[in-house]
């Protein structure tokens, strides 16, 4: 099997992200798809596709700043879910970004959590490909709590608020502020 990641081109890929986005991610996690693509057009922004055999099984939306890249989004199309895709995807996001610490968020695991048993899992997955949980936690809205997971070297709340900066822009940054937790 030729496996890849690179970035997306046709119409077609980018719809199939839309469509990813809606059935991976809650509604209060999701950025206006359109946002997402007029950003994907900046030099430190990346929507990148995973392909297995030329078909699109998923997508990584990466945002860089010097050394330390986020995975804003990671989805694996539900049908190719549990067949190493997700492992492949992040050995090849290691590649692409080689010398970058790779940070992450994903709901923290609290067992009175409605999807308890899906964040034990996920957090399972980051942590055999080799990430480990960040000094710090981030709370938006009053309600969300998540964990910062990276894949190397820890990360400050400075580097993370830089990195957030770029992406959203200073002014839309100040509705959007996290809350950052030790």
């Amino acid at each position: 099997m030729h496996f890849k990641i690179e970035a997306i081109k046709t119409t077609k890929e980018f719809n199939k992200v839309k469509a990813l986005i809606s059935e991976s991610f809650p509604r209060n996690e999701q950025i206006p798809f359109w946002f997402l693509l007029w950003k994907s057009k900046k030099n430190f922004v990346d929507l990148l596709g995973v392909y297995a055999d030329n078909s699109l099984v998923g997508f990584i939306y990466l945002i860089t700043h010097k050394d330390l890249t986020f995975v804003l989004y990671f989805a694996i199309d539900n049908k190719h879910r549990s067949k190493g895709f997700g492992s492949m995807a992040i050995s090849k996001l290691r590649e692409y970004c080689p010398n970058n610490r790779i940070m992450l968020n994903i709901e923290a695991v609290k067992e009175n959590a409605s999807n308890y048993e899906q964040r034990v899992k996920r957090k399972k997955f980051y942590i055999n490909n080799g990430f480990k949980n960040a000094s710090l936690m981030i709370e938006e809205n009053s309600n969300n709590l998540f964990e910062v997971l990276v894949n190397n070297s820890d990360v400050t709340v400075a580097e993370y608020t830089n990195l957030l900066k770029r992406f959203t822009g200073r002014l839309l940054y100040l509705f959007f502020k996290p809350k950052f937790i030790r």
